[in-house]
């Protein structure tokens, strides 16, 4: 399957990664389990890609993006996940209520700042194996740019890639799909 290939790394693409919590969950996960693998969170706001490439947050920030995955996968996922977390993560010197990433413990991700609909030029062509966009095409009001958005996201997949989508935004947008 996809997530056990030993070769070469897994590029997973973080569509609107916000403030970076999901690129850096992932990371987190896949070193856990042992998976090579490449994240890149890409969002409109270069304010909130600085905050990501920072990595510093609340426990409770990515205790959240945890507990969403947590539900739907194997029960021993969080014990797991959490010790690595611990291994990744230190307290912020600066204030003891935030965790910031290690010096050299992401090295495999990183940030940019760009419109997700922008994304599937052909030098992407046929780069992610696995891309992840929850809660982000809700916010995209012109069908028009949704359609583009989606497109590029064909593009930019591997043969065989993923899309996840949250489930909300499946149902809405199933036909363009």
């Amino acid at each position: 399957t996809l997530m056990q290939r030993k070769n070469s790394p897994v590029n997973i693409l973080s569509a609107g990664c916000s403030y970076g919590e999901e690129v850096y969950t992932f990371a987190t996960a896949c070193r856990a389990y042992g998976i090579n693998a490449r994240i890149k969170g890409v969002d409109i706001s270069p304010l909130a890609i600085e905050v990501a490439k920072e990595g510093v947050y609340t426990l409770d920030a990515l205790e959240e993006e945890y507990i969403s995955v947590e539900d739907k996968y194997k029960q021993n996922y969080r014990a797991k996940v959490t010790s690595m977390f611990k291994a990744m993560f230190e307290k912020s010197p600066k204030n003891e209520s935030r965790w910031e990433a290690k010096d050299g413990e992401f090295m495999n991700c990183s940030f940019e700042a760009r419109n997700i609909s922008d994304l599937g030029t052909t030098e992407e062509e046929n780069s992610q194996d696995l891309i992840l966009c929850r809660y982000v095409l809700y916010h995209i009001d012109n069908l028009q740019t949704l359609r583009q958005t989606i497109n590029g996201f064909y593009t930019i997949l591997k043969p065989g890639g993923l899309l996840s989508l949250n489930a909300q935004e499946y149902e809405k947008y199933e036909e363009l799909l």
